[in-house]
């Protein structure tokens, strides 16, 4: 299992979740980034909590099935998040 450690700033450990937080440079771009996790979400059969607040978009990720806790899941669709920022350049979103 990976370590918030090992994400992008955009993270950070809770007591009970990984939680991101994304700024946008505008609400498009901000709903561009919620369906990509939408999609990759579909694809790791693991989805978070989304909240958008026109620019900022925050992401919740906790196994519901492990007890609400943090489990290699959730690391791997946070790397997958980042890999697909890291890789489309959407940093500047």
């Amino acid at each position: 299992m990976g370590a918030v450690e090992q994400l992008s700033h955009h993270w950070e450990s809770q007591e009970f979740a990984i939680v991101g937080r994304f700024e946008f440079s505008g609400f498009e771009r901000a709903l561009e980034f919620v369906n990509h996790v939408a999609k990759m979400a579909q694809t790791h059969n693991h989805h978070p909590k989304i909240s958008i607040d026109y620019s900022r978009v925050e992401l919740l990720l906790t196994t519901h099935d492990a007890g609400n806790t943090v489990t290699e899941k959730d690391h791997l669709l946070a790397c997958a998040i980042d890999d697909w920022m890291k890789n489309s350049n959407r940093n500047s979103l």
